[in-house]
């Protein structure tokens, strides 16, 4: 299987919308599991918490495949989203993407931390990844990889 390539551009106010949607269809069941779906909620949520200077989107054969938000800190970086269009999903784009921030992150000798919704079965893949559990919330699980962590066989 060959490995499709990607790229990253910067995320813009004008790719709100887009990047609502591809959470929403990644994530909406598990929504709807934790606390019920409610479109205009979830909309009002997403705008409170989009910073487009944090994120980027993911071009996989010049189309808009994805988007990545990271938050650099000095000693650790947040993984705080990464979705992906349906018909990009399964095909090894998100775990290069993800290793990309790993190996970034550890050249300045940092950490990488995010939290996935328990009922998300992305977790399996940031395990693989080399992520550890680190604590739990009652709706999350928080994971981390630190600098040099051991990743398992994918």
């Amino acid at each position: 299987m060959s490995e499709e390539s990607y790229r990253l551009r910067p995320a813009t106010e004008q790719a709100f919308d887009f990047m609502l949607e591809i959470k929403l269809d990644g994530l909406r069941p598990y929504i709807e599991q934790l606390w019920g779906f409610d479109y205009d909620e979830q909309r009002a949520r997403f705008r409170d918490n989009f910073d487009a200077a944090e994120s980027r989107i993911i071009v996989v054969d010049g189309v808009d495949a994805g988007s990545l938000t990271v938050t650099d800190g000095e000693d650790s970086v947040f993984l705080a989203a990464i979705y992906l269009a349906a018909g990009f999903r399964g095909r090894g784009i998100g775990s290069r993407v993800i290793s990309d921030v790993v190996d970034d992150a550890e050249r300045g000798g940092r950490a990488v931390s995010l939290q996935v919704l328990k009922p998300n079965p992305a977790r399996r893949l940031y395990e693989r990844l080399g992520f550890v559990c680190t604590g739990e919330t009652q709706t999350h699980v928080l994971m981390r990889r630190q600098p040099g962590g051991s990743v398992k066989p994918a």
